[in-house]
């Protein structure tokens, strides 16, 4: 399906076959041409990120995607999606965009947001956020500020002039997200101090690594907690129990016991920290491929050589300790195993990703751990006439 556009050497067209789906992947390639801090994603994990028979996120939505060519090269991208768990937790005839990626040119924007807009207009949205991709709980938010510094894993990158275009199509902001980074100094604080001493003293609470016999279970009830804590989050949908079998069959290869931590209360699940090897760094130079030689360079840097970066992406304390002294007395506990794995395992950064901005009680406590803000994601969106 081609769409013809006011500049004649332009085209949007929609992604129904699988080589347009690799123009797709490949967009990025020429935005980011001259952008050192542009990291490849993987080819083969993008391709199952956009695939419904491999990202069970995907499975449920309803959607379309289009690239912009000139002169028959990829030069944008962009999606569109109605996902009936985002609207059964917010309502319906909310529609999302995502993949936004273009050279700056008003023409690309103004086709693919047309294109999207229109898309969703079709299928009764009366309002629309993003970018997301596919849904909140995986890559999500545009990036408005730290754009001289790689993406971690699962964290988007940008260009600055994306969020002008933005605006002149009519969008505004709906929420920004915070990305800290931590590197190994500055979380010997008094706060900190007395925080973890009342921690440790408090009777039944114990913190340890992870068990990797029993993974599979750790990680559902990380999971689990993850779902009820943060229920009361913007945006927040729940993962699903296929969304939950399938990061636990990401994750199983990609961690080590001290890559996660469980607070326990007399034996039982009260919180949870995990890491996640920044796959981003370990990819770097492979330029999206692994043949012919680069599944044995990933697989050296990640089991050999060991990632210097990290990222914090799943983090949470049950629903029933929230706003409590006792919760934030975990939070502080499981940040300090965080650090005692930094100095064990020699990383050079921790990043820890997202923060919403209005949850201004966990940006106090990245603040006292010596994690300052160092990244800004801004989720968009417009109302739909």
């Amino acid at each position: 399906m081609l769409q013809k556009t006011p500049d004649p050497s332009l085209t949007i067209s929609r992604v129904e076959t699988s080589s347009a789906l690799d123009d797709f992947i490949r967009a990025p390639w020429r935005v980011y041409a001259d952008d050192p801090a542009w990291r490849a994603p993987l080819l083969f994990e993008r391709k199952q990120h956009l695939s419904p028979k491999s990202n069970p996120a995907m499975a449920r939505l309803e959607h379309a995607m289009w690239v912009a060519r000139r002169g028959g090269e990829p030069v944008g991208r962009i999606s569109a999606q109605i996902d009936p768990l985002a609207e059964a937790h917010q309502g319906s005839g909310l529609g999302h965009f995502g993949f936004i990626e273009g050279i700056d040119s008003e023409s690309v924007f103004d086709g693919l947001f047309g294109a999207a807009e229109a898309w969703l207009r079709e299928r009764g949205a009366n309002r629309v956020q993003g970018p997301f991709n596919w849904t909140i709980n995986q890559e999500c938010g545009l990036l408005v500020d730290g754009f001289d510094t790689p993406p971690q894993i699962m964290m988007p990158h940008g260009r600055p002039y994306y969020g002008g275009h933005l605006d002149r199509l009519g969008y505004a902001k709906a929420a920004d997200t915070f990305a800290f980074l931590y590197r190994g100094e500055g979380h010997d604080t008094p706060t900190m101090r007395r925080a973890v001493a009342a921690a440790k003293k408090h009777e039944g609470l114990t913190v340890r690594p992870l068990n990797m016999k029993r993974f599979d279970e750790e990680v559902r009830n990380a999971l689990t907690i993850f779902n009820g804590a943060w229920a009361g989050n913007w945006g927040f949908i729940p993962f699903t129990d296929e969304e939950i079998d399938h990061a636990i069959s990401e994750m199983r290869p990609l961690l080590t016991a001290d890559m996660g931590r469980i607070a326990e209360l007399n034996g039982e699940p009260v919180g949870f920290a995990i890491l996640l090897p920044n796959v981003n760094e370990l990819a770097r130079g492979l330029n999206g491929r692994l043949l012919p030689f680069g599944w044995s360079k990933l697989l050296y840097r990640l089991k050999v050589k060991g990632p210097r970066s990290v990222r914090l992406p799943l983090f949470g304390v049950h629903a029933d300790h929230l706003n409590t002294r006792f919760g934030s007395l975990v939070t502080f506990y499981l940040l300090q195993e965080i650090a005692d794995a930094f100095v064990e395992q020699g990383f050079d950064e921790v990043e820890m990703s997202w923060v919403l901005e209005k949850n201004t009680a966990l940006c106090r406590i990245n603040e006292h751990f010596g994690a300052p803000a160092y990244k800004t994601y801004r989720i968009y969106e417009k109302a739909l006439p």
